[in-house]
């Protein structure tokens, strides 16, 4: 199953989800929450199920739409797959290692896997 970004009919679409954005250190020296993107710090907490295994997800620019999306490099993935019918699991953690703004694409890294069948 290919990945269904933003961009797809609401009825299929499944794009990776900020949990928690990135925090950024403002001029005067105080701290705030960024909202809508960053500015290439990474830093920020993404989400995402389906039914792709971590390893088509680690794919190169799978989150064809991850620009878009405010995907950076040092964004961090916590990821879960189920299998259609439910009977197995997998939860990931990923980084976020290259977006190209050329492609709109986005490349995570899993770096940990816990799964059950």
């Amino acid at each position: 199953m290919a990945y269904n970004g933003s961009t797809a009919a609401s009825s299929v679409a499944n794009p990776p989800r900020c949990v928690a954005a990135p925090m950024i250190t403002q001029t005067d020296g105080t701290t705030a929450m960024q909202s809508g993107g960053h500015n290439g710090q990474g830093g920020g907490v993404w989400a995402y199920v389906s039914t792709e295994l971590a390893g088509t997800v680690a794919g190169s620019s799978y989150f064809t739409d991850g620009f878009k999306l405010g995907m950076r490099p040092g964004d961090f993935l916590l990821g879960g797959y189920h299998s259609t019918a439910g009977t197995s699991v997998e939860v990931y953690l990923g980084i976020v290692t290259e977006v190209s703004s050329a492609s709109g694409g986005a490349t995570v890294r899993v770096g940990t896997l816990a799964s059950s069948a």
